[in-house]
């Protein structure tokens, strides 16, 4: 998959194509690196295996501690190695357990099982003395299987024997191994809930309840993104499950795994890692650890939608953040007799109202209105070709539901 995007790269190149936005010089996300290469340790074996991967040229003095809990079968690091490699070049300690061997582990032990790998990382960190180790607190990252997991440790983090979770990061999770009640998670952390708009192998809707079910964590700690498709010509910027994972061989253990290496064909560094998941956990923890780079990971902010520009200078379309900063109301449907479809919707929307004379209005997750109009009539149709895909939020009667855009 790398080879065929730096072929179509190169044609695009060759043919005039607009070009998607490489990684920016500076800034989350970007490749101003503070440590030249990553020392990668395995300890442990089986389900009870993990890494730990440290910045080196020049080690630091003193660092903090990722956990990183993979997706579902992803027990190889290397299937996620950009991204492990990122955070830390920018000076993070990434822990990855293994936690999963085969069929041999059941689901109720895949937490207990990663947070020992992680108390025990700790540990291996702190014999080793090679430099001072910041273990007043933890920030967890999981894709897929792993937000559950990681929920499921910052819960618990005290009676695993763990530092407190600061923060979590969670992409794309999966809400189908936990029993779906977060109110245990610490109300003091920092979260942030990022999905991809085409994602069929866990669509939006279901990592919601992260972002919905937290009433404990204070709005302005909390937000749920959502990166969407773009292309021009030939390049397309995808907007599906895969999205976070990005090969990086240098850590591949030479081990074959027949569903790693399935996941990792599908794997390609590009603008969806540099600016939505790369920079986006790495504005997290300068955030959460060093109380630095905030606007780029909290408040809807320019900096934190950004996904960057097309060679031809237009902007890519923007990350969807939702957050507290907006003033439509955010029911999740209609008290009225009424019937809106299809669901999601591409071209047009159809509102059915048992009422008449009442006035619609469609709002962007800005806040804007795009399309105002009091009908006398229904069923009334909304025209949205030209809308881009993403979140909305229809207004009747007093009353507002979202309502979701697709391709």
């Amino acid at each position: 998959m790398k080879i065929l995007t730096l072929l179509m790269l190169l044609a695009g190149k060759l043919a005039g194509q607009t070009l998607p936005p490489g990684q920016p010089e500076t800034g989350p996300g970007g490749s101003d690196y503070r440590h030249a290469a990553v020392k990668m340790r395995e300890f442990g074996a089986g389900a009870e295996r993990y890494w730990i991967f440290e910045p080196v040229e020049p080690t630091p003095s003193a660092a903090r501690i990722v956990g990183f809990i993979h997706g579902a079968g992803m027990i190889l690091p290397y299937v996620y190695g950009g991204w492990i490699r990122h955070l830390v070049r920018k000076g993070y300690v990434v822990v990855y357990p293994q936690y999963q061997q085969g069929q041999g582990l059941s689901t109720d032990q895949y937490a207990p099982t990663a947070a020992a790998a992680l108390a025990s990382a700790i540990a291996e960190i702190k014999k080793q003395n090679l430099y001072t180790l910041l273990d007043d607190g933890l920030i967890l990252m999981g894709h897929s299987l792993g937000g559950p997991i990681g929920t499921a440790i910052a819960k618990n983090s005290e009676a695993y024997g763990l530092p407190p979770v600061k923060a979590m990061f969670l992409a794309q999770p999966a809400g189908v191994f936990d029993d779906g009640d977060y109110s245990a998670i610490p109300a003091d952390i920092k979260l942030l809930v990022v999905v991809g708009q085409n994602d069929v192998i866990v669509p939006p809707v279901t990592s919601r309840p992260y972002f919905d079910r937290t009433p404990q964590i204070p709005a302005e700690n909390k937000y749920f993104i959502t990166h969407v498709p773009d292309a021009r010509g030939i390049n397309i910027i995808g907007a599906g499950h895969t999205e976070p994972l990005t090969v990086f061989n240098g850590f591949d253990t030479g081990e074959f795994d027949l569903v790693v290496s399935i996941a990792a064909v599908t794997a390609a560094t590009n603008v969806v890692d540099y600016y939505c998941y790369w920079k986006l956990s790495e504005a997290l923890c300068e955030c959460v650890y060093n109380g630095l780079k905030c606007s780029f990971a909290f408040g809807n902010t320019p900096e934190q939608r950004t996904m960057g520009q097309w060679s031809d200078g237009t902007p890519v379309n923007e990350l969807i953040v939702e957050g507290p900063e907006y003033t439509v109301s955010r029911g999740t449907s209609f008290t009225l007799e009424a019937l809106v479809y299809p669901v999601p919707f591409q071209d047009r929307l159809t509102v059915d109202f048992s009422g008449f004379d009442a006035t619609l209005k469609l709002f962007d997750v800005y806040g804007r209105t795009v399309y105002e109009r009091r009908h006398e009539i229904f069923p009334a149709e909304i025209e949205t070709s030209a809308l881009v895909p993403g979140l909305y939020f229809l207004s009747l009667g007093g009353e507002t539901i979202r309502v979701v855009k697709n391709r």
